[in-house]
């Protein structure tokens, strides 16, 4: 590294825990679903315990900014995080980050894939515009989202046959060195390091770890 480069920023990105969303509808019970968009719907007991467990990992971490979806499931993951730290930073809720589908309709009219590249570029400009002094950011979305997303974050060209697959709860860290480019309000990354990706070592236990079927 060279001794102009700095630490720009510390980006992470999760998936909500568990929701009722993502269990059959026979344990679907009570208000689980909020009516407020057409896929709203509130983490199950299992889901709570999966952010409990993200929290307890990150409780270390000095979040200075939590970016969120404003779907209840990405909310209540997102305040599990804050629930663990010594000083939390508030939730900033961003539109931008609902699940690919949700956002769409809110906006009264349906996304094309062009459109969820063009939105998840948009959010990294705008990370990437207001935190360049080493901060630690967590994303808190979606599924279906993060994939492009994370295409964005590490700078590659989107492959609309690949996919970035992300278990609930499940963590990416991506850090970014650089340094200020002359003219531009936003930084020259001269390594962008993924550190870790779906990582969810922190589901340590039967009761609350995602099992996928291969």
């Amino acid at each position: 590294m060279s001794n102009t480069q700095k630490l720009i920023l510390r980006l992470y990105i999760t998936r909500h825990g568990q929701s009722f969303g993502n269990v059959e509808e026979s344990e679907r019970i009570g208000d689980c679903f909020t009516g407020l968009f057409r896929d709203d719907w509130h983490l199950t007991p299992k889901g709570r315990l999966q952010a409990a467990a993200l929290g307890r990992r990150m409780a270390h971490i000095p979040l200075d900014a939590v970016l969120c979806s404003p779907l209840c499931r990405a909310r209540e993951t997102a305040q599990a995080v804050l629930d663990a730290q010594k000083n939390p930073c508030p939730i900033t809720l961003m539109p931008e980050l609902m699940e690919i589908g949700d956002y769409g309709d809110s906006c009264g009219k349906p996304e094309t894939l062009g459109d969820v590249i063009l939105r998840t570029r948009w959010v990294m400009q705008k990370v990437r515009a207001t935190y360049k002094n080493g901060e630690h950011v967590l994303i808190a979305a979606h599924g279906g989202l993060n994939h492009p997303l994370l295409v964005e974050a590490l700078c590659i060209d989107p492959m609309p046959a690949f996919r970035f697959d992300q278990k609930n709860t499940a963590l990416s860290k991506v850090v970014y060195f650089g340094h200020p480019r002359a003219g531009s309000v936003l930084p020259w990354y001269e390594h962008i390091n993924l550190r870790y990706m779906n990582d969810t070592r922190h589901l340590d236990t039967p009761e609350i770890e995602d099992q996928w079927v291969d």
